[in-house]
Formats: structure tokens, sequence, C-alpha cells
């Protein structure tokens, strides 16, 4: 089960997608911990005036955005990729 943030960075979210400047902040996990910590910096960037979009690094595969900042969180297990980053990793290999 994914951890939900904290109400506190919910409403900081909410601000967030009232500013301007764009950043996708993707992340990769398997048990929530990064998703949590991307929610959580998505939040911070809202009150530095960033809207911010958060998705995991699969949705990205092919779609990497260009105009703007990307901040990327991952975890890795043993050396492996989290299970919601293999369509990612296996697109960054073949570029």
């Amino acid at each position: 089960m994914t951890p939900s943030p904290p109400d506190f960075l919910l409403e900081k979210l909410g601000k967030a997608s009232q500013c301007s400047k764009p950043i996708t902040v993707l992340y990769g996990s398997n048990t929530g911990t990064c998703q949590a910590l991307a929610q959580r910096l998505a939040a911070e960037a809202g009150l530095r005036e960033f809207h911010a979009d958060v998705r995991d690094l699969d949705s990205a595969t092919n779609a990497l955005p260009k105009d703007h900042p990307v901040v990327i969180i991952t975890s890795s297990y043993e050396g492996q990729p989290p299970d919601n980053t293999a369509r990612f990793i296996e697109w960054l290999a073949n570029l």
C-alpha cells in the first residue's frame, strides 16, 4: 500500500497547481517511499512558484519532457530497478 502524504502537503500541492513554472517529478518505487518523497518535493516546489507534475518513471517512456526541469527519484533493490521503472529503463538503455 502506498503511503499518503500528510494533509498539509496535499494542501500545498493544491496551491502548486496555481503556479506557472512547470517541473516534472518522476519516481520509481515498489514500497511507496520514493512516491511519497516525490509528492513532498512537488509540494515544496509549489511554495517556490513551480507547478509540479508527479508521475511514475514508466509514464515518461518516450515522453521525457524537454522544455522544463525534470527530477528523478528512485530506489533500487539489490541493484534492480523498481517495478514501475522497467519500461523507462529499457527505453533509456536503447537511446
